[in-house]
């Protein structure tokens, strides 16, 4: 056992004192309120302030070159910041080159990471702290896209038991929660390895008896069969209107360069169907701008599918060269045309937020309060709108019909803000 593995070990959790950051995905957010609750039940004290910790969690993404910046940088902020024998541990998407560095005492996966610590690795609804809770049911990637490098830095792809995943869900209802947010790096995936797939897992969830709703994750269009379809049309009370769907490009020639496991056809067919059934669906989606071979015509491709589509907002990425990856081998972009793409794409990324924002100003909406500022209340529409309105009186975890009535904000990320009030009933 390493130096860095036996000074962990020694930590014990009496009066000691963590402090987590997390970087990335919802994935890395579920694991960080999984090493939250495992650590507060074996008695370890939470801080908010990284000078008191004993032992500070990074939780790094290694997705594009900035987020590996941004795991260097905290961590050698924390290695500042921190009080004299106090441990920074990393843990996440790790690559060899940002594993043990000078300022990271230990690197590895959650599994070692909390083994080292001699803690059981468990939730616990009584220290959940949201009215909305992440389910991981999978994790990792049998895909090889050729500009990714999650399947280099996290295991192969690994389905929950269907039981395990039940059971957790249900203790999360139990103890309050009224949104369910089903997670993984490729949730498609689900349960191939029990002659299952991820419509056995969504048939099971929507059976359960609680007042709940439930938000699917990321999907690829290959994923999106006409049975998952069907679970999202407003008949049904369980499944909100709102998918997230990874398209990267409209090109068909880029799509195949970048080893994508659909065509432009498919993507096509499946928005088509699902802005047709579900008209008031709020669909999302992520676009590359500047991978090697990305022409002028590929790019406008790009442009004229989100043009086609009411999406309600972009995830927009500058291609970031990864090492281990099919594409670090390319001729790259200029560096100002990629620039140039990356702000036509948030410039219609705002406007694409506006438009689908601006459809649901004077209607109702469902609302579930997650937080308050003051007097106002902070919660999100099934259909992914952040809203914000008075208390009068509500509590965190209601969920509410409010009507919406303008527009407060259109952000290059994540939903559109509006204004709302509560609908006040008889």
């Amino acid at each position: 056992m390493s130096q860095e593995e036996l000074t962990l070990k020694a930590i014990k959790p009496r009066q000691r004192r963590f402090y987590q950051s997390v970087l990335g995905c919802k994935v890395n957010r579920y694991d960080a309120e999984l090493l939250r609750a495992s650590l507060l039940e074996s008695g370890y004290k939470e801080t908010d302030k990284p000078e008191e910790a004993d032992i500070l969690f990074i939780h790094s993404c290694v997705v594009t070159h900035k987020a590996e910046r941004d795991v260097r940088r905290l961590s050698n902020r924390f290695y500042r910041a921190r009080k004299p024998g106090a441990l920074i541990v990393l843990t996440g998407c790790l690559l060899p080159s940002i594993s043990l560095r000078e300022h990271v005492d230990y690197s590895g996966s959650l599994l070692e990471v909390s083994s080292l610590l001699g803690i059981e690795l468990k939730k616990s609804t009584k220290h959940q702290r949201r009215a909305r809770a992440v389910v991981k049911v999978q994790e990792g990637c049998g895909f090889r896209c050729s500009y990714c490098i999650v399947p280099k830095v996290r295991d192969g792809p690994r389905s929950r038991p269907l039981d395990d995943i039940v059971r957790e869900i249900e203790e999360l209802l139990d103890g309050g929660h009224r949104e369910i947010v089903l997670t993984g790096t490729q949730i498609g995936d689900w349960g191939k390895e029990f002659g299952l797939n991820l419509i056995d897992l969504l048939q099971k969830v929507a059976s359960l008896p609680h007042d709940f709703r439930v938000r699917i994750s990321s999907l690829l269009p290959l994923h999106l069969t006409d049975e998952i379809i069907s679970l999202l049309e407003e008949k049904n009370d369980k499944f909100v209107p709102h998918l997230h769907i990874p398209i990267q490009s409209g090109s068909q020639k880029v799509l195949k360069d970048m080893r994508r496991p659909y065509n432009i056809s498919l993507v096509r067919s499946v928005l088509d169907k699902l802005f047709n059934e579900i008209p008031d669906i709020s669909i999302g989606t992520d676009i590359i701008a500047g991978f090697p071979t990305e022409e002028n015509e590929d790019f406008n491709d790009t442009v004229n599918l989100i043009k086609d589509y009411p999406f309600s907002y972009l995830h927009v990425f500058e291609y970031s060269k990864r090492p281990m990856t099919e594409a670090e081998k390319l001729s790259q972009i200029p560096r100002d045309i990629v620039k140039e793409r990356v702000e036509k794409l948030l410039e219609l990324g705002v406007q694409k937020r506006r438009e689908y924002a601006e459809r649901f100003v004077g209607r109702k909406l469902s609302c579930l309060i997650e937080h308050f500022e003051e007097n106002t209340a902070v919660g999100t529409t099934e259909n992914y709108l952040r809203i914000l309105f008075e208390r009068n009186g509500k509590e965190i975890g209601d969920i509410v019909d409010v009507i919406a009535t303008g527009i407060i904000g259109t952000p290059t990320s994540g939903p559109p803000i509006v204004q709302g009030r509560l609908e006040i009933k008889g």
